[in-house]
């Protein structure tokens, strides 16, 4: 095989096959795509640089507190890295890039996951994997893991045969911290008012909670009564109510204690829905008291299909969802996630609504102790006007998103960092 013939991309396993490309001329032909370790290094071979790989404007990164737009990210601020050990750890920013840009870009969707959209430059941890057939039982080969652009990932992902194909890292926080305070009665509490309640204030001082319920969710408005009563020595009441436009009935539960709406918010920030979050610290949460919450929270703003036996969860808070999608993989559950613009109820504006799926018997591809890798569903170029930014953080240079794992180097060009490979960019694929 000549080294015309040979496109050569520098994953882990040695893989071969037989793609169609077009040449410099515009014609067509046949040419040899070779997998080879990463050990493969060339003089020639493509590297990039911090600030020329970017995303989006409010692109979610995760860090100590949660969730936050990466345009909101300061130098000095922490974010989450990850490494190759399956260590998540909190790393300080020591720069952040900001620049316009005009061009196309790559959007990514993971199975299961939110899309992410990336400049060409942008390094993506993957992993390749193959699906093999023998005397009738399947088995799944993986690579280790390596850095690619999203260029490379892009041109690979458009020539993997049908059993074959590359995955994405999403890490989350395995370590578990308990909270003595958030026992099993106050997570329902704080379940349901993610789902349904809002805060009752008088002259701008906060003075209790009100959840508003449907007319058959009465026996869960009088459980509640009995809980608050307990917990908080407050006398909640139960309200009927009529919506004038519809004849609909349904129930009011009113619980005026200053008490319990500064233990609300506290664990749970936001008073409009699209803005609603938990507490940073609910993610670390042992696992028997998220399954609680989680419960709860599906119990008031889920609905449940039959076909797949899968509870969905519906809200209008972006960060609620990425959430709600971590405290799942924390339980060994493989969710699914989707999102769109909506139009309900009375309002004629659409606006965005993201869906957070529980399907019990769906597994993952690939599992490590504190990261799940799921293959690319689609990827695609799209054109993007606009700012893009970028972070510098030391030691593991990477970072969480809100849909997989990716790095950048502050070194730049030539970088020694012990996680960095090279990746030779195909010059004639198109």
């Amino acid at each position: 095989m000549s080294a015309k013939e040979a496109i050569v991309f520098p994953l882990p396993s040695p893989y071969a096959m037989q793609c169609t490309v077009t040449n410099d001329n515009g014609d067509k032909e046949t040419v040899t795509v070779v997998i080879v370790p990463t050990s493969f290094t060339r003089k020639d071979a493509f590297t990039w640089q911090i600030g020329y790989s970017c995303v989006p404007a409010a692109t979610m990164i995760r860090t100590e507190n949660g969730y936050k737009g990466i345009e909101n990210i300061r130098e000095g601020q922490s974010v989450l890295a990850y490494n190759l050990n399956g260590q998540i750890a909190s790393r300080e920013v020591t720069r952040t890039f900001k620049r316009p840009f005009n061009d196309a870009i790559y959007r990514i969707k993971p199975l299961r996951l939110p899309s992410l959209r990336l400049t060409p430059e942008h390094p993506i941890l993957v992993k390749l994997y193959k699906h093999v057939s023998t005397r009738g039982s399947y088995r799944t080969e993986v690579s280790d893991p390596v850095w690619l652009t999203a260029e490379n990932v892009f041109q690979l992902h458009h020539f993997l045969r049908n059993n074959m194909g590359i995955c994405v890292a999403k890490p989350f926080l395995e370590d578990e911290k308990d909270i003595e305070e958030l026992n099993e009665k106050n997570l329902k509490i704080l379940g349901w008012y993610m789902a349904e309640g809002s805060y009752a204030s008088h002259r701008g001082h906060l003075t209790g909670i009100r959840l508003t319920l449907s007319s058959k969710e009465r026996p869960v408005a009088e459980e509640l009564t009995e809980i608050i009563r307990e917990e908080f020595n407050a006398n909640p009441r139960i309200d009927n109510c009529v919506d004038s436009r519809t004849n609909s009935t349904y129930i009011h539960l009113n619980v005026q204690k200053v008490a319990l709406a500064k233990f609300i918010r506290k664990w749970c920030a936001g008073k409009k829905a699209r803005v609603k979050k938990f507490n940073h610290a609910i993610l670390s949460l042992p696992r028997w008291k998220q399954k609680i919450l989680i419960d709860a929270l599906m119990l008031g703003d889920g609905t449940y299909s039959t076909r797949d036996n899968a509870r969905i969860l519906g809200t209008s808070s972006r960060r609620l969802s990425l959430q709600v999608l971590e405290i799942l993989m924390r339980l060994g559950v493989a969710p699914s996630y989707s999102s769109g613009l909506w139009k309900g109820g009375f309002s004629t504006e659409r606006k965005p609504f993201f869906a957070v799926g529980e399907y019990p018997g769906r597994k993952f591809i690939i599992r490590d102790k504190s990261a799940i890798w799921t293959p690319i569903r689609k990827i695609d170029r799209v054109h993007y006007s606009g700012y893009v930014y970028n972070l510098a953080v030391t030691k593991e240079q990477n970072y969480i998103t809100e849909s997989f794992l990716i790095h950048n180097c502050s070194r730049g060009r030539g970088c020694k960092c012990e996680e960095c490979t090279y990746s030779y960019k195909p010059r004639n694929l198109r």
